[in-house]
């Protein structure tokens, strides 16, 4: 898999080139067979959260696995455009009010 930056995935994209990539922040992969009228997503697929963010979670890791979604990803394999998601969803926590979020 290759690592490319959000702009050279748009380009290969724009020049209808067939890739599997992670961006370089880490935070997404794409993944493009062939191309088709939709695109699959496994937007809580992942479970990667940054340190400073963990001391303000109260969820142990188990208990934010069950609230993620690890597997999507690989349900959505077999389909030709698929992006997946490797960030925890409590890493963006957009909706939760602050005050529930890890963000404060």
């Amino acid at each position: 898999m290759l690592t490319l930056s959000e702009k050279e995935c748009i380009t290969l994209i724009n020049k209808g080139e067939c890739f599997h990539a992670e961006v370089e922040s880490g935070s997404f992969t794409v993944k493009i067979d062939e191309y088709s009228p939709f695109v699959c997503t496994a937007i809580h697929n992942g479970h990667r959260l940054r340190d400073e963010l963990k001391k303000n979670c109260k969820l142990t890791d188990e208990e934010r696995l069950y609230a993620e979604a690890p597997y999507t990803a690989e349900m959505l394999s077999s389909f030709p455009i698929v992006l997946v998601g490797n960030d925890s969803r409590f890493e963006y926590d957009l909706n939760r009010p602050k005050a529930h979020s890890t963000h404060f």
